[in-house]
Parts: C-alpha cells; structure tokens; sequence
C-alpha cells in the first residue's frame, strides 16, 4: 500500500525560486533551471510498448450512453441486444491479433484523447 503524505512539481520555476537554498547547493544547476527545454525533457521519457506476440484489448468508455440506450430503447439494466451487439463488436474489433502493429504497439494512444476528449481509450496486455 502507497500512501501520498505530500507531493509537489519540483520541474516548476516556482518550485527552484521557493526552495533556492537547494540551487545553492546543487551548484551550476541553479543556472540551467530556467533554460530548460521541451526537448531536453523528452530524452528522458521512456518507450512504453507492449511486448510482441501478445494479445492487444481496447477498452472504450465514452459519454452519452444514458442518451444512446433511450434512442435505442435498451431495457434496464442489461439489454439482451445491446448486449449481443456489444460482444459482436468486441470480438470484430477490439481484440487485435498478437502480431498488431497497431500505434507501433504503443502502451498508451492520447492523440485520440485530444482529438475526442469524450473517449478514454486504453490498451491492456
């Protein structure tokens, strides 16, 4: 079990500028830490992609389903046709082969998220 007692941005200007006796101490770094770049930062992220030959599952949720049942006069709670069509559509789309080259196997696609922020889209292994 982790617990958070306290948590702070210390890649924030106003983090340095708040706690300058630790730019005094770590030297010439007091120095850099206004020019530090975008692209600098990126070095450090880390390819998070999924192991090959493994089975790639998408999960989707979405809003508006309250409003989409009541078009489609789904009944409460669990719609034997909405579920069937659920299940066909799973099985058509959201199970990729273990050979996906989906997103370059990519543990996490936001470019969808900022397109519709609406869809939270999730990929498990």
């Amino acid at each position: 079990m982790v617990k958070t007692v306290h948590s702070e941005n210390i890649a924030s200007r106003s983090f340095w500028n708040d706690y300058s006796y630790l730019c005094k101490e770590l030297g010439c770094f007091e120095q850099n830490v206004n020019n530090i770049k975008h692209e600098y930062l990126k070095l450090f992220r880390s390819e998070n992609k999924l192991l090959p030959f493994t089975w790639i599952l998408i999960r989707i949720d979405g809003s508006h389903f309250h409003r989409f049942s009541k078009v489609h006069g789904f009944e409460k709670p669990n719609d034997e046709q909405a579920l069937k069509l659920m299940n066909a559509s799973a099985v058509a789309v959201f199970v990729l082969k273990k050979n996906s080259q989906l997103y370059q196997r990519r543990a996490r696609y936001t470019k969808m998220q900022q397109e519709s922020p609406r869809v939270k889209l999730s990929f498990s292994y």
